[in-house]
C-alpha cells in the first residue's frame, strides 16, 4: 500500500510538469544566442489551471507542453506564422484555444506570453506578443 501511494504521488507530480524550461539562466542564454527566427512562449496563468498542461503548436507542429511558469521554444518560418495554445486533455473542456498570427520578415525572434482570464461563468485563454525586454522582465 505504501508503494502504491508513493507511485501515485510521483505520477501526479510528474504529470504537472511540461517539456518547457523554468531555468532562468538557460533561458536567457537561449534568447541571447538565437537569431534564427526563434519563438519563445511563456505560460503565466497563475494559480488558475495550474495543474493542467498546455499544448503549444507553431504552424501546426507541436513545440511543447508547458506548465505554469514554463517556457518553450520553436523556430518560425519566413513570412506568415500561426501559433496556437490550448489546454491538454480533458482539463481544457469548455476553454477556448488561443491562436495568434504573426509575420517574420528577417531573422528576428518573437516573444509571447499566455494568460488565463478567470471569470464567473467563463475562463478565457489569451496570447500576447511582447518585446524582448518585456519578455525578459516577465521572469
Amino acid at each position: 500500500m505504501r508503494f502504491l501511494s508513493s507511485l501515485l504521488l510521483v505520477v501526479f507530480v510528474g504529470a504537472c510538469s511540461g517539456t518547457g524550461t523554468t531555468n532562468y539562466s538557460a533561458l536567457m542564454s537561449m534568447i541571447d544566442n538565437s537569431s534564427d527566427g526563434s519563438v519563445f512562449v511563456l505560460r503565466d496563468t497563475g494559480f488558475s489551471g495550474g495543474g493542467a498542461l498546455m499544448n503549444v503548436s507553431l504552424n501546426g507542429r507541436n513545440i511543447g507542453q508547458i506548465g505554469n511558469g514554463e517556457t518553450t521554444m520553436g523556430v518560425s518560418n519566413r513570412g506568415n506564422n500561426y501559433l496556437e495554445v490550448s489546454f491538454a486533455g480533458i482539463s481544457g473542456m469548455g476553454i477556448n484555444s488561443a491562436p495568434i498570427s504573426f509575420v517574420r520578415s528577417g531573422s528576428e525572434n518573437n516573444y509571447f506570453v499566455v494568460k488565463l482570464s478567470s471569470g464567473a461563468l467563463q475562463n478565457r485563454l489569451q496570447v500576447f506578443e511582447l518585446t524582448e525586454e518585456s519578455f525578459k522582465a516577465s521572469f
